[in-house]
């Protein structure tokens, strides 16, 4: 009887419940006549009592046989019982209902979620979706209304669908997954976004101050200049006229004009033959290739960054000799600008009068770049319109 009741829980076809189910019958009465012989023994027969022995021994190792084969079966085959362990043993939470709502089969996960949700366990999935729908938890996330965070603290979303095969029109499916690292991760997530913003803002504010301060400081650098040059100048001018030299004075009178102009004169008005002209005067020649821009804003921004490139040439590279290359492609006009002084060792640092001339120039919508090797060049781009 053992042996048919655990072949009909593991499924074992009716068949081969048979021959256990005709022994049991067979042996039962055996057992009672036994029974009913040793308490009264006029009820003994005649018979070979002594084989019911190995008989009965043989119908047992049988049995425990048998049972061993259906144990190694039921590992082996799918099975209602085998699908339901399998479902308990899922981490996520599992429902399934029938076309009436009536649940088939629930999980231990789903089970214990249930319990904690409604205190009971559910019987329909209408009531069991209605009420995930509806109810809400003190922690319970704002956005979704299929999100809870439960008294563990553990955060699960539920997902309710219906079973898309044929054979399964009707069937319903409710699922529950924990995501209580995704969301507690989202969260974290969030708020370091919210502080790297704002470090974002105060570092965009300290860096306008400082652009405040680098350009405080060019205008210190570039008054500094204008006081030693110009300081200079008017030294060696009073020495010239104290010497009765009227030539070099008035030649180093012409110096001092040209400084004037070029430290507090209006860049606007510059032409190009202006500072050819300067140039000569300063002891620089000045050549121009290509066919240069006359009388535009263009000409002027070239002449305000030519005056920088021969004060340069002067005081840095010792030149005598400066050139600008003219070339326009594409509707794009190009200013080389070079000189024949030594070379730069390094990178060129931008001081007060080149980062003057560089604003001015992208004010305008141009762009300067500067060069170092193999030689000194300072370019021009503009875009003709």
């Amino acid at each position: 009887m053992f042996l048919c009741i655990y072949q009909g829980i593991g499924g074992c076809p009716l068949r081969k419940r048979l021959l256990p189910l005709i022994l049991f019958t067979l042996l039962l009465p055996l057992l009672s006549y036994m029974s009913a012989a040793a308490v009264e023994p006029a009820y003994a027969l005649p018979f070979p009592w002594l084989w019911l022995i190995p008989l009965s021994a043989g119908v047992l190792v049988w049995s425990l046989f048998c049972a061993l084969g259906e144990h190694r079966r039921a590992a082996d085959t799918l099975s209602p019982l085998s699908v339901r362990q399998a479902v308990d043993d899922l981490a996520p939470a599992l429902c399934f209902a029938d076309e009436n709502g009536r649940i088939i089969l629930i999980n231990r996960k789903m089970g214990e979620l249930s319990a904690a949700l409604f205190g009971r366990f559910p019987t329909d999935m209408r009531e069991l979706a209605e009420g995930i729908r509806e109810r809400r938890f003190s922690g319970a996330a704002a956005d979704s209304s299929a999100l809870y965070r439960f008294p563990d603290g553990k955060i699960w979303r539920f997902t309710l669908s219906e079973l898309k095969e044929a054979s399964l029109a009707g069937y319903a499916q409710l699922t529950g997954h924990e995501v209580t690292e995704f969301v507690l991760g989202n969260e974290s997530l969030r708020q370091g976004n919210s502080e790297l913003l704002k470090t974002n803002e105060q570092l965009r504010e300290m860096y306008e101050r400082l652009s405040d301060r680098i350009r405080e400081q060019e205008t210190l650098n570039l008054k500094i200049r204008v006081h030693n040059d110009i300081g200079a100048c008017l030294i060696t001018l009073s020495e010239l006229l104290e010497k009765d030299m009227p030539e070099a004075s008035e030649k180093e009178l012409q110096r001092l004009k040209s400084a004037i102009s070029y430290f507090g004169g209006a860049p606007a008005a510059l032409r190009l033959d202006a500072v050819q002209k300067q140039a000569a005067e300063m002891g620089v020649a000045l050549s121009m290739e290509g066919k240069n821009p006359i009388a535009s804003e263009t000409e002027s921004l070239i002449a305000l960054a030519l005056r920088e490139c021969i004060s340069n040439c002067i005081l840095h590279a010792k030149g005598d000799a400066v050139k600008v290359c003219f070339k326009e492609e594409n509707g794009r006009l190009s200013a080389a600008i070079t000189n024949n002084g030594s070379k730069p060792e390094g990178p060129i640092k931008e001081g007060g009068g080149l980062s003057s001339v560089r604003r001015r120039i992208e004010d305008a919508g141009a762009s300067m770049e500067l060069q170092y090797s193999p030689r000194f060049a300072l370019i021009l781009h503009f875009w003709q319109p």
